[in-house]
């Protein structure tokens, strides 16, 4: 699989080694009900033994493995095969899932504002969810991290890559204090269709300066 310049994705299957030359392949996506894709396939033969090869591609819009129930399928028949062959792709198998960057923590004074940012590429789609979380010194309750006048959530600030995949920075702005937040721990949750299970990273307990 590869990204298209068109925000697409380029779906490939290569068979190999049959005979006669004559193979069916149908290309399908969709949400439950499957609907054909137009696709285009080469064949070569294989002059060492006389089979045949093929290559065969289609292209998906990007958006729609935003869906983490949607499939793209593809189907062979040949006369050597007892019955079709077929592949599956979901989102979940892209290549191209988030990777996070650990969260550098500033100096850290009571009364200033102090901004906790973390970096995220690699991914595809453009469907990257992202919340913050608190934990309370020398607790295991985490809390969501709502827009305040103690917190400020700037938006992301999202770009394509030189690859085609995203790239995004995620900041938490905290006025600190150091009654409230001493040994408090913030963490940046991240959920993208690609991933089974969310991501994230903690600044681990900070201190603040008084």
């Amino acid at each position: 699989m590869s990204l298209g310049d068109l925000g697409d994705v380029v779906c490939s299957v290569t068979l190999e080694k049959f005979y006669p030359k004559n193979i069916e392949i149908k290309w399908s996506s969709g949400v439950g009900n499957y609907q054909e894709l137009e696709h285009e396939t080469k064949h070569f033969i294989d002059e060492s033994d006389c089979t045949f090869k093929c290559e065969s591609e289609c292209r998906v819009p990007g958006n729609f493995f935003q869906d983490p129930g949607f499939r793209v399928r593809v189907m062979w028949t040949h006369q050597s095969l007892n019955h079709p062959q077929n592949q599956e792709v979901t989102v979940t198998d892209l290549p191209w899932f988030p990777l996070m960057e650990d969260i550098p923590v500033p100096l850290l004074v009571h009364g200033r504002e102090a901004k906790l940012q973390c970096e995220i590429r690699g991914y595809f789609p453009n469907k990257l969810e992202v919340k913050w979380l608190r934990r309370e010194a020398k607790k295991p309750e985490l809390y969501d991290v709502s827009p305040s006048d103690k917190y400020k959530i700037p938006m992301m600030d999202t770009k394509q890559d030189f690859n085609k995949t995203y790239i995004c920075s995620t900041s938490l702005i905290v006025s600190m204090s150091a009654i409230t937040d001493q040994g408090v721990e913030f963490i940046c949750r991240v959920t993208h269709p690609s991933l089974k299970t969310y991501l994230e990273k903690r600044t681990g307990e900070l201190r603040v300066k008084g």
